[in-house]
């Protein structure tokens, strides 16, 4: 973390500065002896693996959504016709009154079995900044605060072995027919 003349703290990845609350996003001058580091950040080096990356992580998708179709619970809706997913996060809905337990028991039992998850998309209403800056609530805007607060990502790594999604998928069953 740096200062701008301004008093203004900047993150600094190798080449971009910016500040999170509106200081300008401005480009830093890198020596010849980071230049490596620059092309590190453009990620020049993960080119050659984006296609075998995304079929890995298409083909846990499609696992995914075998195991949990039929479920109490909310899966992602599938691609539009015509279109190319990322399939960049799995995301699941815990609906407490579907699934039988709260998003937060969810990701705790999912913890006791060894599974990490991630709680993903809470709703900007949520946050306290805004709420103090701008008087936002979340009853303000229902819809995405009840998604935000039942909104949680499995692992979905290109370096999942298929031990590991059937691992995921185990624990995700037993987290609902524990409830």
């Amino acid at each position: 973390m740096g200062s701008s003349p301004e008093g203004h703290h900047a993150a600094r990845f190798t080449g971009l500065a910016g500040d999170l609350f509106g200081a300008p996003l401005g480009f830093i001058a890198c020596p010849e002896e980071s230049e490596p580091h620059a092309k590190d950040f453009l990620g020049i080096h993960q080119l050659a693996r984006v296609e075998r990356h995304h079929a890995r992580r298409s083909e846990i998708w499609r696992q995914y959504d075998a195991a949990f179709s039929g479920l109490p619970l909310g899966i992602p809706a599938p691609p539009e016709p015509g279109t190319r997913h990322a399939c960049h996060l799995y995301t699941l809905l815990i609906d407490s009154d579907r699934c039988g337990l709260s998003r937060d028991r969810f990701l705790q039992e999912m913890t006791a079995r060894n599974i990490g998850v991630g709680v993903h998309y809470l709703c900007i209403a949520d946050h306290p900044l805004y709420q103090r800056a701008l008087g936002w609530r979340p009853e303000q805007v229902p819809n995405a605060t009840r998604i935000g607060r039942q909104t949680i990502s499995l692992p979905l790594g290109p370096g999942l072995s298929d031990g590991d999604v059937a691992d995921v998928i185990g624990a995700v069953r037993a987290c609902l027919d524990s409830n």
